[in-house]
């Protein structure tokens, strides 16, 4: 049996050998701003998130009202968000903005927490954000600590990670953002930011619906076991262990038609080992050190289940470095680090005995 066990885990991995990837030269940070945000304009009926292109958006509104407001009975607070369409005329849209999140809402740890932007239906038709209603907006979280920049596209480029492993996966969209001061009594400022697709949208995209199922009905046994296995193998790559099922505790559910078991979707990478952020720290309950450490916390599944969705990380390889290989906003220190981070993950999952012991025995 043992043999026969490790011939079945060859045949596998000779399905699974990937070329070696060049470092693409990267472009300066100022020029791509520029080009990105022009074509923006050029691609704009492709619809908010169908493009990458970096889109440039103004936010007027009573900053210090709205910044304050981080208590759990958050009101919503009236602004102006403005974009320059196709003929380069300003769209200004009547929003509301609350602050939003668990820890980066708490005072003292960003400056500018995640936000809620909340959409008029009737004004955003004809518009990049037609059929949109309320959008969750990633802030930089402090202002001047270009760390906390890097976080945000690191962040961010998790999610496009994902993207690139199934449809299944919330979609997303970097912004230049400017915050300006309605009340006049602070200077604007223009940080990163990106969007988020909202999961009914995302349901909605896919055939199905979002679904609310917490307890026991939201077990790892009692979802689709190929997306749970993607899922939780994702999350290893990431080094992201900030995620439950049980409370649906950053993991979406979404029922397709025509399926019997709902689909997980994960989001909010922050604490994850790819982004690395200073305050970050890994679950209690996996007993690791530090967030660059790995643990599967998928259930087990048959080794071909396993060994399916592996295949799929190496078919992928290429793109999924060249989201990083051609981002001109992170730093090339930052590039090396990432590339190198995932190099240790495809060592493993090109390594029959490491899968067995990464996966395969340390399964739940």
């Amino acid at each position: 049996m043992k043999n026969a066990h490790n011939y079945l885990l060859a045949i596998c991995f000779c399905a699974l050998n990937v070329t070696a990837l060049a470092r693409a030269p990267q472009a300066s940070q100022e020029a791509q701003v520029s080009s990105e945000s022009a074509r923006s304009r050029d691609h704009e009926s492709r619809g908010l998130f169908e493009t990458d292109e970096v889109l440039e958006l103004t936010l007027k509104t009573d900053i210090k009202a709205l910044l304050r407001d981080r208590g759990d009975e958050r009101s919503y607070h009236s602004g102006a968000l403005t974009y320059f369409a196709e003929d380069s005329a300003a769209v200004i849209l009547d929003i509301k903005a609350k602050t939003r999140g668990i820890y980066r809402r708490k005072f003292g740890d960003c400056d500018v927490p995640p936000l809620m932007l909340n959409f008029k239906k009737k004004q955003v038709e004809n518009t990049i954000f037609e059929k949109q209603d309320k959008l969750k907006l990633v802030t930089h979280c402090r202002n001047k600590q270009k760390s906390y920049q890097q976080y945000l596209l690191q962040e961010y480029l998790a999610y496009r990670v994902y993207n690139l492993l199934t449809e299944r996966s919330l979609r997303v969209r970097l912004a230049r953002m400017t915050y300006e001061d309605s009340t006049g009594k602070r200077s604007p400022f223009t940080e990163f930011a990106f969007l988020i697709e909202d999961e009914e949208a995302m349901a909605k995209r896919n055939n199905g619906r979002v679904v609310d199922t917490q307890g026991r009905m939201a077990q790892q046994r009692s979802i689709d076991a190929e997306h749970m296995v993607l899922v939780a193998v994702f999350q290893y790559m990431i080094g992201n262990t900030d995620w439950s099922l049980p409370g649906l505790h950053n993991i979406a559910l979404i029922q397709v038609k025509g399926m019997f078991d709902p689909i997980a979707v994960p989001y909010d990478f922050d604490f994850a080992g790819v982004v690395n952020a200073h305050y970050a720290i890994p679950a209690a309950q996996t007993n690791l050190t530090t967030v660059r450490q790995r643990a599967y916390r998928g259930f087990c599944r048959p080794e071909a289940d396993m060994m399916s969705i592996l295949a799929r990380f190496n078919q992928q390889r290429e793109a999924i470095y060249a989201l990083y290989q051609n981002n001109a906003f992170l730093d090339q220190k930052q590039i090396k680090n990432t590339l190198s981070y995932f190099d240790d993950f495809y060592e493993v999952i090109n390594n029959p005995k490491k899968v067995k012991r990464e996966f395969l025995d340390a399964c739940r």
